[in-house]
């Protein structure tokens, strides 16, 4: 699934210290029958925020 731009800070890993680029971080939905999300976890940690970012948006 890709998460438009929109959603997304994109300067989030520079306001925190981060280099420019790009930060890619995976994560692991649970969804239930009623395609309701029931569980968001980050697979990996690029740092900076970026982990924390992308279950908010997800959520």
């Amino acid at each position: 699934m890709i998460i438009k731009e929109k959603n997304l800070n994109t300067i989030f890993p520079a306001v925190n210290g981060g280099h420019c680029g790009k930060y890619d971080v995976k994560v692991f939905l649970m969804v239930e029958m009623g395609v309701c999300i029931t569980d968001v976890k980050a697979v990996n940690n690029r740092g900076f925020g970026t982990k924390d970012v992308a279950i908010r948006v997800i959520k």
